[in-house]
């Protein structure tokens, strides 16, 4: 026999005799980003040549729920652990007279880390009873994007345990408002560092009477036309003009009788 072929018989049998192990493998396609989840993954049986050290065992599924992945993966592709994001200690991005505070939110399904975002509180007025709405912290940093959290009767938005940076004078106001009513955060552009000024609040009635409506919608506008990218202007057509006939030369006279 030639001693090629047996090699490739020797191989083969001893692929057929390995024993397997039980990985971690994708149950469906995911994408970048995403948070994982227990659901995401199935169990395998595997060879146990593919079981390296990174492979993702069933007993080690329970530290890596919440973190996001780093790559996107097929449905079937095996997990491993190098596929998340490595959590960095809070307390080392925290800096000095600031406070990492964990609070639920609404609003905060697209969070990253390092995001700008605002906090805005809606409370119950004590003296009206009235809901009210007002932007209460400006341009806070996140720390920590968090779980979501299971929607429970009566929510009208998901929520989610976010860390934001604040100071500690911020964090006990939005400690009191998540207490007393609800905050709801809106994601800033990168860029946008500006504290806006002081404005009022929203209420009921300004939803019911139009009232501030017209005028933040031009300013929404201009905002808007002011940013948005300029529109190259379309190249003009090519207009190919007629030579304008210059022929001075004499009139021939026609034979005939001159006079």
């Amino acid at each position: 026999m030639d001693w090629r072929l047996l090699m490739v018989v020797s191989v083969t049998l001893c692929a057929c005799g390995d024993p397997t192990v039980v990985l971690m493998a994708s149950g469906q396609d995911l994408d970048e980003g995403t948070e994982f989840e227990q659901r995401h993954v199935v169990e395998v049986k595997v060879s146990r040549v593919l079981a390296t050290e990174n492979a993702l065992r069933p007993d080690a599924v329970q530290p890596l729920l919440g973190k996001r992945l780093r790559i996107p993966l097929k449905k079937g592709d095996l997990v491993l652990g190098s596929y998340f994001e490595a959590n960095a200690a809070v307390s080392a991005m925290v800096m000095k007279k600031a406070r990492a505070v964990t609070l639920s939110v609404s609003g905060a399904e697209n969070l990253h880390l390092g995001d700008h975002v605002d906090l805005l509180a809606v409370v119950q007025d004590p003296q009206t009873s009235e809901w009210v709405a007002t932007t209460q912290t400006q341009n806070v940093i996140v720390l920590s994007p968090g779980k979501l959290e299971p929607l429970k009767g009566g929510e009208a938005f998901p929520l989610r345990r976010v860390t934001f940076l604040l100071l500690s004078e911020e964090a006990e106001v939005a400690l009191l408002t998540v207490r007393v009513g609800g905050l709801h955060v809106t994601l800033r552009n990168p860029d946008d560092i500006d504290v806006m000024e002081e404005r009022g609040r929203a209420t009921a009635n300004t939803v019911l009477s139009g009232e501030r409506s017209r005028v933040l919608e031009a300013l929404r506008t201009r905002i808007l036309a002011e940013r948005a990218p300029s529109v190259p202007a379309l190249p003009q057509p090519h207009v190919i003009e007629a030579p304008v006939p210059t022929d001075t030369a004499p009139v021939p006279v026609l034979p005939g009788k001159q006079e």
